[in-house]
């Protein structure tokens, strides 16, 4: 398939393939297609152009490290005939992160990357992904389908992919008032839900549908409901973090951003 996911061909085995191979593919194309990717688990190769084989990135893991004190800017090889090239890595637990200063062009999981200072080893590892191709990809697409992609700000680095992080007050925030065709929400769904009010014309996507939020899940509708005809007079508030039902039945909806002012406009209420 191509990285769109469109179906070119059936392959004869995954084990026949490799990353950057060109021949032997068994689908014909106007321009020269090389294996971009190999999916073990959905038996699937991905074919590309050229440029898609290039990456600034990887993650390996099982590091072997013979040096204790890393300086945060290396070189690396992920191919014996291949130069050392700069880059800067992130040590983590289990693993490493590395963003090369310039393209490398068919990093593939199952390899090793050896790391080194000058003339000095620091150690080497197998690498797991090559995460930034992912995001090259991703990015990619977002600008092919004029889409804007919002992530929560609490997300970790590595996930922070999108062109723009999910911020309070949700009303003034630039996605929601940008004029893409699509958002796609990388987090939960009530955040789903409020964009898609926000912005009823677009297209609203998240990857994981059953992605919850505990403080959302903290009552229903049903439950609200209940509330209001025990105490018919009062006006309700709900927080942001609710599901579309929820604030269906309230009169107005904040952020922890504009909580205050919110409370002091609309109920009329002196703050101290």
């Amino acid at each position: 398939m191509d990285i769109q996911g469109n179906v070119l061909g059936r392959h004869k085995g995954i084990i026949f393939y490799t990353i950057g191979q060109r021949g032997g593919l068994g689908i014909s194309s106007r321009i020269p297609r090389y294996v971009i990717s190999i999916d073990h688990e959905n038996n699937s190769i991905v074919v590309g152009g050229k440029n898609d084989l290039k990456a600034k990135g990887l993650v390996a893991g099982g590091l072997n490290m013979l040096a204790e004190n890393w300086p945060r800017l290396v070189s690396a090889k992920i191919r014996y005939r291949k130069k050392e090239a700069p880059c800067a890595v992130t040590l983590e637990s289990d693993s490493v992160s590395v963003t090369f200063a310039e393209e490398q062009e068919a990093i593939t999981p199952g390899q090793s990357v050896v790391f080194y200072t000058d003339d000095r080893v620091l150690g080497g590892e197998s690498l797991k992904r090559f995460c930034m191709e992912l995001v090259e990809r991703i990015n990619r697409l977002r600008k092919e389908r004029n889409a804007v992609i919002l992530a929560h700000n609490y997300q970790i680095p590595k996930f922070r992919i999108s062109r723009t992080m999910w911020a309070i007050p949700w009303a003034e925030h630039p996605g929601v008032k940008d004029s893409c065709c699509c958002h796609c929400i990388l987090r939960v769904y009530f955040m789903a839900e409020t964009a898609k009010i926000l912005s009823p014309e677009k297209t609203v996507l998240i990857p994981d549908a059953n992605a919850g939020c505990p403080m959302a899940d903290m009552i229903t509708s049903e439950e609200l409901r209940k509330l209001k005809r025990e105490h018919p007079r009062a006006k309700v508030l709900c927080y942001v973090n609710t599901t579309a039902e929820v604030k269906a039945e309230c009169d107005v909806c904040c952020t922890s951003g504009n909580a205050e002012r919110i409370v002091r406009e609309a109920f009329g209420v002196t703050t101290r």
